[in-house]
């Protein structure tokens, strides 16, 4: 039986007993009266004990409960962390790749931390990338949205596989990065830019990077005012 259901089982019949031994003590005298009297503090009292007793038993079973959740969800998050770091240092390298000179990735190597967005840096996205992990002769800005992707999927697995009860914090921050990997911002069409580069129409291509090497505004401001809407470089921008 429900532990719930027998408590309200157990205070309604000391209950009941208690009112009618109470009854009971007003229509008796002499020892009949302070029996029924003394029933029924007894029965009142052992109700109350019963009653005081299972609601701290039921509050030391959920701070139980409470610590088993927090250590079993820590032992799942301990499990993806560290994958989760590699993937985020990994998209960290890629980014900065594609965010800088090629000749100054070739010369200094690449930062740990995220690069300031500047567009004229970004002119050699169609440029195969050097960093080893990536398939061969696969360009900077294909390499980045593979890193892209990678970072996207694994986050939605954690997601799904991790009860974030305890950890509202990191939930919302890898929601987060969920949201913002799975809006393109125009990634796929830079990559067929690129296959437009290396195989049927070069212009194009190289037009964008002209376009990305003369910029000199606030891409910000650019995108939310809508400066180049219809122009491929929006997709840059």
């Amino acid at each position: 039986m429900n532990k719930k259901i027998l408590t309200i089982l157990i205070c309604a019949i000391g209950g009941l007993i208690t009112v009618i031994t109470g009854i009971f003590s007003f229509f008796c005298e002499g020892w009949s009266q302070s029996f029924f009297v003394a029933l029924s503090v007894n029965v009142l009292t052992t109700v109350l004990g019963y009653l005081f007793i299972t609601v701290a038993v039921e509050k030391i079973d959920a701070k139980k409960e409470e610590r088993l959740l927090i250590v079993e969800e820590k032992k799942a998050i301990g499990r993806y962390l560290p994958l989760l770091k590699t993937k985020i240092s990994n998209y960290i390298q890629q980014f900065n790749e594609l965010t800088q000179n090629m000749k100054d990735t070739l010369k200094g190597g690449l930062s740990k931390t995220f690069n300031d967005i500047v567009v004229n840096k970004m002119s050699d996205m169609f440029l195969s990338s050097v960093l080893p992990r990536n398939k061969i002769l696969s360009s900077v800005i294909e390499s980045y949205f593979n890193e892209y992707l990678s970072v996207s999927s694994f986050v939605d697995r954690t997601l799904f596989s991790v009860n974030f009860s305890k950890y509202i914090g990191l939930k919302q921050a890898l929601e987060n990065i969920y949201l913002k990997t799975n809006d393109s911002n125009g990634i796929k069409s830079l990559i067929s830019f690129d296959k437009y580069h290396h195989e049927t129409n070069p212009e194009i291509a190289s037009c964008l990077v002209k376009m990305m090497n003369e910029y000199d505004g606030d891409f910000e401001n650019d995108y939310s005012s809508g400066k180049y809407s219809g122009n491929l470089f929006l997709n840059v921008i």
